[in-house]
Formats: structure tokens, C-alpha cells, sequence
């Protein structure tokens, strides 16, 4: 087998291989998302409220007033790789916190989770959106 030969094929091979990866990533997604979840250490308020399972109903609202970009962003970031369940939470901060920047927060979500055709989480999305000021899902004008 000439030189030229033995690089296309090991060229090939490593084509196929690669091909391979990648539709073992793509079918094996929703298995892996399963195990994803955020660890809370309980170092600042959002992770204490998460870690209770938003017990404290008044917190989210000093929160989010003491910091509101922070608490926003560290909210929807739990949105996007969160659980399922620390979604659900982090959309009920969000709408406790009853900040108008949470609207913003929970209209960038749902259209995410639009997009993934997750159903249920959008309805509650909406349902935390009707809530909020501006919250309608047009946003304000």
C-alpha cells in the first residue's frame, strides 16, 4: 500500500470516527442533561434561597433590589443549566422579586426554552410573566 494510501485512509478513518462522536453526542443529550445540575454552597443570598427551596418568600425581593444585575443574571443562568426543578425555582425568584428587570430575564427563557419546545416550563414562564410588571410577553414599549 503506497504512502499516499495509507494517509487517506487514516485520514478517512479519523473522518469517520469523528462522525461517530459526534451522533453519539447529539443522541445521547437528553441522557446527559439528566445528571446536569448547580451545586449550591450557600455563599451569597441567591444560593442560600435555591439551597432552601425558596422557603423565605421576601428575600428575592431584597435580593434582587441590593443587586439587581447580579441576582438577574446569576437567576437566568440557573434558567438555562439549572435542573428542572432549580428552573422552576429560579423562575419563582424571579417573579418574587417583582423587579421589571426580571421580565426581561424571564422572556429571554421562555424564548429559549421555546426554541427546545419545553412545553411546561414555558407555560410557567408565562404564568410568572402575567405576574411581573411589564411582564406582558411583548415587553414594554
Amino acid at each position: 500500500m503506497s504512502e499516499v494510501r495509507r494517509q487517506l485512509l487514516l485520514l478517512s478513518l479519523t473522518l469517520m470516527g469523528a462522525a461517530l462522536m459526534a451522533l453519539g453526542m447529539v443522541a445521547g443529550r437528553s441522557w446527559f442533561v439528566g445528571f446536569v445540575r448547580e451545586e449550591y454552597t450557600a455563599t451569597t443570598g441567591y444560593e442560600a434561597w435555591m439551597a432552601s427551596a425558596g422557603a423565605d418568600q421576601v428575600a428575592p425581593g431584597a435580593l434582587v433590589a441590593a443587586q439587581p444585575k447580579t441576582m438577574i443574571l446569576r437567576a437566568e443562568t440557573t434558567l438555562v443549566v439549572g435542573s428542572p426543578e432549580q428552573r422552576l425555582l429560579a423562575v419563582r425568584f424571579l417573579e418574587l422579586s417583582r423587579h421589571p428587570r426580571a421580565a426581561d430575564a424571564l422572556r429571554r427563557a421562555r424564548s429559549w426554552h421555546s426554541s427546545r419546545q419545553e412545553d411546561g416550563l414555558c407555560r410557567r414562564l408565562d404564568e410568572a410573566l402575567a405576574r411581573l410588571p411589564d411582564g406582558e410577553l411583548g415587553g414594554a414599549e
